[in-house]
């Protein structure tokens, strides 16, 4: 949780991602990748929870490589780094599939959690961007809101992880 007093802990939760409950914005160790840095071996508060977390169905963190005449078409031409801490929806075939919670910025890339299906690399699904106006309105409601279309990637992309896991 971000400290209230900070530009991260002053930020309204919104994007094209809605949903009624909070947890739904809530992200898992492991659905960062964190998961095998930790130890179930002694006890600790919160220790059941987190295990049952992990075998439950979760997403996986990938990067969205948007496509670029999308980004232009939505967010203009000189749109520079927009830093809104939007959650933004992803969808594929029109199915919500995850949640992207980067906006982009240099070569178009942004960070998303996708389900299992649709984490895989090279699948293809569009990011739904804009803000959903919450309350009655349905989570997957059509508001006519602007998509733009991205590819799926691992994380960090290829190059960056061959590095980082040499060793």
């Amino acid at each position: 949780m971000a400290a209230p007093h900070t530009p991260d802990g002053m930020q309204p939760l919104h994007g094209s991602f809605y949903s009624p409950d909070i947890a739904d914005y809530y992200v898992t160790p492991d659905e960062l990748g964190y998961g095998p840095s930790i130890s179930f071996d002694r006890d600790f508060l919160g220790r059941d929870a987190l295990r049952a977390l992990r075998d439950a169905d979760r997403r996986h963190k990938v990067t969205l490589v948007l496509n670029a005449d999308d980004v232009q078409r939505v967010l203009g031409a000189d749109h520079g780094i927009v830093n809104t801490l939007a959650h933004q929806r992803v969808e594929r075939g029109g199915e919500s599939v995850g949640v992207a919670f980067n906006d982009p910025y240099g070569t178009m890339l942004s960070l998303a959690l996708l389900s299992e299906q649709a984490a895989v690399p090279g699948t293809e699904v569009t990011v739904v961007w804009g803000d959903h106006p919450g309350g009655e309105v349905a989570p997957d409601a059509d508001l006519g809101l602007p998509v733009i279309r991205a590819a799926v990637q691992p994380c960090p992309l290829q190059r960056a992880r061959a590095g980082y896991r040499r060793n």
